[in-house]
């Protein structure tokens, strides 16, 4: 028989989820003290789910059922990686929202924390919105607490879950993302431009095509991770999950209008994360800076000085390195010739993303037409062997 000092004392010497996975197998053994059940009415957890158009709500409310105050609460709303965290639209008053987490295997979680609930009080709502994986059907969710008190230490109210049928997305909106490949497109200084030479015709041969002799890194494209990665992988070694992937499009216009060396920063990322939530896992970072408007002109979208040098914004190093270190990407995006600043001498973006087998889109087309948080893009990379790139046709959809 255990008294609570034990439980006490397992609570100090494990963390809480090795506490609750060795709690929750004592239980299963029935080893708990007499009167075992009653470490588990102290709360009640109520889950709802509904559909809301494409996305799926779900509201968490957490009520003590006993005469004393319980504290220091962490209530998790879990949902499966068929699904999508969009953005946490509720949180009571007395608790604060701490973020959207990975768990182990295949759950994510929208986690709360709190101060206390009094006695025979409600806590809630705490809700949360999640946007299905397009064949997707169903989205379940459980919701979880774990607190200090009462005198058994740590432990968990039983999860109770809820399962919300939805539809297999049909895309309502379909953005296509890709400039027109053409002899005229802005390019890198010193690439090759792209030529088309007309090989068969109708008049001629009774069908139409042509031969192409296209640079790699031309009109919208894709940088593969072996571009700037000596040992990384080529384009036609990207596993298909890479190259559909959330989207997040983080506006930095009015910063790029005041400067065009302007360069999407960890404050961005962190700034969108305050009103969408967490970057989802798998996301594509976009960088909006409006420099498309400037596409028709090859002078005006280089920008280069007296010097030689080009001035347009692009993603800085310490984004680069946070993106990897802090966040799950598949891969970011610009608007512009280079994932760098057009100023950058040391092309520290690109080496960084890309030998870590992360790809990056260049030249992406009309950002400004697609959500900032919720679309879905594909990326329609070439498989060409060993090619460090390539012409790419992009479309967001939601």
């Amino acid at each position: 028989m255990c008294g609570p000092q034990v439980y006490e004392a397992m609570a100090r010497a494990w963390s809480r989820r090795d506490f609750l996975k060795m709690l929750s197998g004592a239980m299963a053994a029935t080893v708990l003290p007499s009167p075992g059940p009653t470490v588990w009415p102290w709360l009640s957890v109520e889950i709802q789910g509904a559909r809301e158009g494409d996305l799926v709500s779900f509201t968490l409310t957490v009520r003590n059922l006993t005469e004393e105050t319980i504290s220091d609460l962490y209530v998790a709303g879990h949902v499966p990686r068929n699904a999508d965290f969009v953005a946490a639209t509720a949180t009571p008053a007395r608790a604060w929202f701490r973020g959207f987490e990975a768990e182990g295997g295949d759950l994510q979680s929208a986690v709360w924390l709190a101060e206390e609930i009094p006695p025979k009080g409600t806590l809630g709502p705490f809700r949360y919105q999640v946007a299905p994986h397009p064949a997707a059907t169903l989205v379940s969710a459980h919701g979880f607490v774990s607190w200090r008190k009462p005198a058994y230490g740590e432990a968990a109210s039983a999860p109770v879950g809820v399962m919300v049928r939805t539809a297999a997305r049909v895309f309502q909106r379909k953005v296509d993302l890709t400039y027109v490949q053409n002899p005229n497109f802005p390019i890198w200084p010193g690439a090759p431009r792209l030529q088309i030479e007309n090989v068969f015709n109708h008049a001629q041969h009774g069908f139409y095509a042509n031969r192409w002799h296209i640079y790699e890194h031309h009109g919208t494209h894709m940088d593969a991770p072996v571009h700037f990665g000596k040992n990384a992988l080529t384009i036609e070694r990207l596993p298909a999950e890479v190259l559909v992937a959330p989207a997040a499009v983080i506006d930095i216009r009015d910063r790029a209008r005041r400067n065009p060396d302007a360069q999407l920063t960890p404050d961005d990322i962190r700034t969108w994360e305050r009103r969408y939530g967490r970057l989802p896992d798998g996301a594509v970072v976009f960088m909006w800076s409006g420099w498309g408007a400037r596409v028709g002109d090859e002078a005006a979208y280089r920008n280069m000085d007296a010097q030689g040098v080009m001035h347009f914004p692009g993603f800085h190093p310490d984004t680069a390195e946070f993106l990897l270190k802090e966040r799950n990407i598949v891969g970011i995006g610009v608007d512009t010739l280079s994932l760098d600043y057009g100023a950058s001498t040391d092309f520290k973006t690109h080496y960084t993303i890309l030998p870590a087998n992360k790809w990056g889109l260049e030249n992406v087309a009309n950002l400004g037409r697609i959500p900032p948080a919720g679309a879905m893009v594909f990326v329609g990379a070439l498989r060409i062997e060993g090619a460090s790139g390539g012409p790419v046709r992009l479309i967001a959809v939601w």
